[in-house]
């Protein structure tokens, strides 16, 4: 088949094959015919010695080879880009949590035991930072009470990073974004990561108001006075006042529901809401630390030393500059106390419970209690999650038909 044939066959038929992958798939099917094929003014006619063994050239041919070179995408294309992103999305989330839990237990109860956890008989507080935690937990709780939350962390990081990387990315590169004509790379990061970070955050909440309760519930044959927020810090006392014990995941869900309503599903959204300028932190950060300090490059035998340091940095500043709002949404969270108001908690928590030392403008280290086990979690959990989405995503774009 001459040149010319081919191309007044693919000039013919581009009408029955609008999609651009379609009409490229087509003109790769013309391009490898080999034989002889007459063109006629109005049809294709072949000749007569392949007629009875090439019927896909009869009547509408072009409908033929379409279909065939759909069946053939479609056995190597089983993944959008989006689904890819969503899926990469959803594993580096899954992944993060299960490693990171115990850590993320050990913050959680760090962050309030300045009002909820004491022990019997004494004015002490209960945990000492983060591996006297780790270690009081395992003693008397066992290795079990390092992952009280997991359930719900499996069930939330899922839809959350799933829900998170799919906007980001659409709103970062897609050409319907709304912010696609933004000129700055840091102006298109950072409203990106805000709307993803809005979207997915609210979506979500219930789940992580589960996982707080039920990391902050402890073994009832501990040693350990529940005190209410509302109470006198560090109080001497020998009585307990009554809790709902959650028997797991779905139970806490089912109580909260029936004792609290559903507005409980949402306590602490605010100051998450106001955490997304966290995401407006970190992921700009993140994309500039790996485009322009370390140039990740595919290619690259230095990636994943590169993208390390590009996700400890952003995540540490990001953190260190957005950590009170943290405080303040996982007290909102607890269920015990009158105080339920954001600025009732923000009063609390500046104040220090009426136990801190602090004076003046350094009362603002009362907003930074758990910061370095904070960190500790953080800063891991932030290099699994982007250093697997980057990897799982590489994986499964090869799968997409944008490979």
């Amino acid at each position: 088949m001459t040149e010319d044939s081919k191309k007044q066959l693919i000039a013919r038929n581009a009408i029955y094959h609008k999609e651009p992958q379609d009409l490229k798939a087509f003109k790769r099917t013309v391009q490898n015919l080999s034989v002889s094929i007459d063109v006629g003014d109005n049809e294709l006619v072949m000749p007569p010695h392949i007629e009875d063994q090439q019927r896909m050239f009869q009547d509408k041919p072009t409908t033929n080879i379409k279909t065939q070179n759909f069946n053939i995408q479609q056995s190597k294309a089983w993944l959008t880009p989006s689904s890819a992103i969503a899926l990469s999305g959803a594993l580096a989330g899954f992944l993060s949590g299960v490693v990171v839990c115990p850590l993320d237990v050990a913050k959680t109860r760090l962050q309030v035991q300045s009002f909820y956890y004491k022990q019997k008989d004494t004015t002490s507080l209960k945990y000492k930072g983060i591996f006297n935690t780790l270690r009081t937990i395992v003693a008397e709780e066992g290795v079990r009470g390092l992952y009280n939350g997991l359930a719900p962390i499996s069930l939330g990081y899922f839809p959350t990073w799933m829900i998170y990387f799919s906007v980001y990315e659409y709103c970062k590169q897609n050409k319907n974004s709304p912010f696609i004509n933004i000129k700055s790379n840091y102006g298109n990061h950072a409203l990106s990561a805000i709307t993803a970070g809005l979207i997915s955050s609210t979506l979500t909440n219930p789940i992580w108001v589960v996982k707080t309760r039920l990391m902050l519930q402890v073994n009832q044959k501990t040693s350990i006075v529940v005190q209410s927020i509302d109470a006198e810090p560090l109080k001497h006392t020998n009585t307990s006042i009554e809790t709902t014990r959650y028997n797991g995941t779905f139970d806490c869900f089912k109580k909260m529901y029936k004792e609290e309503g559903l507005k409980s599903f949402y306590s602490g959204l605010t100051p998450t809401l106001f955490g997304v300028v966290h995401v407006a932190i970190h992921f700009p950060l993140y994309e500039y630390c790996k485009n322009h300090i370390f140039k990740i490059d595919n290619r690259s035998e230095n990636n994943f030393q590169n993208l390390f340091l590009s996700s400890c940095i952003s995540k540490m500043i990001a953190t260190a500059i957005t950590y009170p709002h943290e405080i303040v949404r996982t007290n909102l969270q607890i269920k015990d106390g009158k105080v339920k108001t954001l600025l009732g908690v923000v009063k609390y928590v500046y104040n220090g419970y009426g136990q801190s030392h602090l004076q003046g403008i350094y009362k603002i280290g009362n907003f930074y209690k758990g910061f370095g086990a904070n960190l500790v979690r953080t800063v891991p959990a932030s290099m699994i999650t982007l250093i697997s989405f980057e990897y799982f995503k590489n994986y499964l774009c090869a799968f997409t038909n944008t490979s």
